[in-house]
């Protein structure tokens, strides 16, 4: 995650992968993958503008309860969807 945060560091805009909840970390890092808490927490950390999570797991059918959760942790969240066009 230190490398994330360099990389963020002061970004418009951040675009991260979550592929899963919070409630899923040890799955995420088993199989190399971040949270949406871990997403928010680097965007936080590095002081980005906004955050966009990308590449969910396909369990998930409806992404709003993981941006939800994401949230909480940096309000400046929303999820990335198939050509979705974002201004910066």
């Amino acid at each position: 995650m230190r490398y994330a945060f360099e990389l963020a560091h002061n970004a418009e805009l951040l675009i991260h992968e979550s592929t899963y909840a919070a409630d899923m970390a040890a799955e995420a890092h088993e199989r190399g993958h971040s949270t949406t808490v871990e997403a928010a927490r680097v965007a936080a950390d590095a002081r980005c503008e906004r955050l966009l999570l990308t590449h969910f797991s396909s369990r998930y059918v409806d992404v709003v309860p993981l941006v939800a959760e994401a949230r909480a942790v940096f309000p400046a969240t929303d999820a990335a969807a198939d050509f979705l066009t974002v201004r910066v």
